[in-house]
């Protein structure tokens, strides 16, 4: 979760400067992790990532947990992980609970 505020924070000290700024996100696997704070990115600053604009030949699916995790450190969220259960798929998406980070 310490990443994540990080990032957040990060994003928004950014967002607050004067000049204009370009954001490159890009991860280990430069995909799905990539493509989360991207989105982040946009949620934040109200900027579409380039990847997400109409004509964009470039498209990943986003990683779910690590956009979860960023929206619960932007609402002040801790993000808790549940419990799996493995007979249901959608066990595995977190969920936010007030409190401090």
């Amino acid at each position: 979760m310490a990443y994540a505020v990080q990032i957040h924070a990060f994003i928004e000290d950014l967002h607050r400067q004067a000049e204009p700024t370009r954001l490159i996100a890009h991860c280990f696997g430069g995909v799905s992790r990539s493509s989360a704070v991207a989105i982040h990115a946009g949620d934040v600053t109200g900027v579409v990532p380039v990847h997400l604009q109409e004509g964009s030949r470039v498209g990943y699916a986003a990683n779910d947990r690590l956009l979860s995790i960023l929206r619960c450190a932007r609402a002040g969220l801790v993000f808790e992980e549940p419990e799996p259960d493995f007979s249901h798929p959608d066990s595995f998406i977190g969920a936010g609970r007030p409190g401090g980070i």
